[in-house]
């Protein structure tokens, strides 16, 4: 499930990160070089790890409470949610907190 929702996520941002639509929208420059570049693009494909190191923290004990079913149902439940704000997201804070929330799924 992780390699799974990891692997398409970064195939979507970076065939995303090339769109003149979403660069524009969220402020990120780099359109002539053919994609987002710089700081606040890295920190829109990073925040997607440091997620996912949080929320291996929590994956063990919450396995260890309700099970393999269990801890499958929450991570898909939390994937879920941040995808809903990615997709709503009007701003890169709005954007950058649910591909936290992603990862941390």
């Amino acid at each position: 499930m992780g390699s799974l929702s990891n692997g398409f996520d970064g195939s979507v941002m970076s065939a995303v990160n090339g769109m003149e639509q979403y660069l524009n929208y969220f402020g990120i420059s780099g359109l002539d070089a053919g994609g987002g570049i710089g700081t606040k693009t890295a920190i829109i494909f990073g925040i997607y790890s440091i997620g996912s190191i949080v929320g291996v923290l929590i994956a063990g004990p919450v396995a260890d409470r309700f099970g393999r079913r269990g801890g499958m149902a929450l991570g898909s439940l939390i994937v879920i949610v941040g995808a809903i704000v990615v997709t709503v997201a009007k701003n890169t804070d709005y954007l950058l907190g649910g591909r936290f929330v992603l990862g941390f799924g």
